[in-house]
């Protein structure tokens, strides 16, 4: 239980200490989404299939490549708490690839014209 803990403290604060980051990142995803509203014909739904893809894909390779980024393997993971942290990490970076490239992907699916 103290190693849960300890991970949410670690992450609460990081978190604190790269607020300004998360602030700017949350004003570069309203422009997006605003960009997205604004345009005529879009498919949001379309849009959100190929965001979720990359973000699935996403959440696969940097769950394998995670570890050596940090001078860590595989093999040095042996506690269920690191398994579920990486885990955790890698669904973290798909995620925000997913919401980033949301409104992207539906900006760039325009619904095909009515005809008759």
């Amino acid at each position: 239980m103290y190693e849960i803990w300890l991970m949410l403290v670690i992450v609460w604060e990081l978190m604190l200490s790269s607020g300004t980051w998360l602030w700017a990142a949350a004003g570069v995803w309203l422009a997006l989404m605003a960009v997205g509203i604004v345009r005529h014909g879009v498919s949001w739904q379309r849009g959100a299939v190929k965001a979720a893809g990359l973000g699935v894909l996403t959440t696969v390779v940097a769950f394998f490549v995670l570890p050596g980024m940090v001078a860590s393997s595989m093999g040095e993971l042996r506690y269920w708490v690191d398994w579920l942290a990486l885990a955790g990490m890698a669904i973290g970076i798909g995620a925000a690839v997913a919401v980033f490239t949301w409104p992207v992907w539906t900006t760039l699916s325009r619904r095909p014209a009515r005809t008759g």
